[in-house]
């Protein structure tokens, strides 16, 4: 063996000892999706000892044989079209029959004089990560269950005065989707005399960390005027920090049309009432002065 040789064999143990360094899953495979090596990471997820094992074999052979159709058509479109795809996501069979997910690369794989000779991919575990996902996925799922079922309008809002997300009812009385209405300002959705007032109680709950209740005001909507009662707290995220508002909404047009009717009752009782008193008056006075002239009429 010359030493010309020697060098390329070096160089070659050299780039495994590199791959196998890498954090993440490496494989290349041939125009006709045969393996020609992978690094250690990714011969263990195939339960292999090393990565000899691997070579000159396919994905029908491997313990994820079920998604072998899968891998095998992209890396059939890669190959073919000479394109990249890049952190697309997918899932993978282990060697103990659980189910991971993995988030892959593939480019294709040219040689020295340019040729297109195969593909090659790399990849990492995502599922720990699509595990959270999924958690967090369903508990929000949860929470607007709850939030949709609360008749109150419910709102959360940032310090952009975006709403970040709302509930049903809330979406209900502005005849908007909830799609719709988050990630629009209250400036978006209001007059700008009524969405400053807004942004005005907002900014002071959000500078004193400290909540505001029972404001009274009146709210445009297509339903046309109503009034509200509306609760606001700081919004506050894992670390305490003040993040946005949350508000709560009560619709009380109806209850301020009776009080407005009761105000108008009693102003009518109070006048009726002042009527009253003087007939009763005038009717004191007369009898005082009929009770006068009967005494002078005995007196004579």
């Amino acid at each position: 063996m010359d030493k010309t040789e020697q060098e390329i064999i070096k160089s070659q143990i050299l780039l495994q000892r590199v791959i196998n360094l890498l954090p993440i899953r490496v494989f290349w495979k041939d125009k006709n999706l045969v393996y020609l090596g992978c690094n250690n990471l990714f011969a263990k997820d195939a339960g292999k000892e090393k990565p000899d094992d691997l070579i000159g074999k396919d994905d029908f052979s491997m313990v994820w044989k079920e998604q072998a159709e899968l891998y095998r058509a992209d890396d059939k479109k890669v190959i073919e079209s000479g394109k990249e795809k890049l952190d697309f996501e997918e899932p993978q069979t282990t060697p103990n029959g659980d189910t991971i997910w993995l988030k892959t690369s593939k480019v294709p794989l040219i040689d020295m004089q340019g040729n297109n000779i195969g593909i090659l991919g790399m990849y990492e575990d995502i599922t720990e990560r699509k595990r959270m996902e999924d958690l967090l996925k369903k508990q929000r799922e949860e929470q607007q269950i709850i939030l949709d079922s609360v008749p109150a309008w419910i709102f959360y809002k940032d310090k952009e005065n975006k709403f970040i997300r709302i509930n049903s009812a809330f979406a209900n009385v502005m005849n908007m989707p909830k799609e719709q209405l988050e990630n629009k300002s209250a400036f978006d959705i209001y007059p700008k005399e009524q969405a400053d007032a807004f942004w005005k109680d907002d900014k002071e709950v959000m500078l004193s960390g400290k909540p505001k209740v029972n404001i009274i005001e009146s709210m445009n909507s297509p339903q046309g005027m109503l009034w509200v009662q509306t609760d606001k707290i700081p919004y506050r995220d894992a670390q305490g920090n003040i993040i946005g508002i949350i508000g709560f909404t009560i619709n009380i047009t109806e209850r301020k049309k009776i009080e407005e009717i009761l105000l108008e009752k009693n102003a009518e009782l109070e006048r009726f009432n002042k009527i009253a008193v003087g007939r009763e008056l005038k009717m004191v006075e007369l009898k005082n002065k009929i009770k006068e002239l009967e005494e002078k009429l005995q007196s004579k």
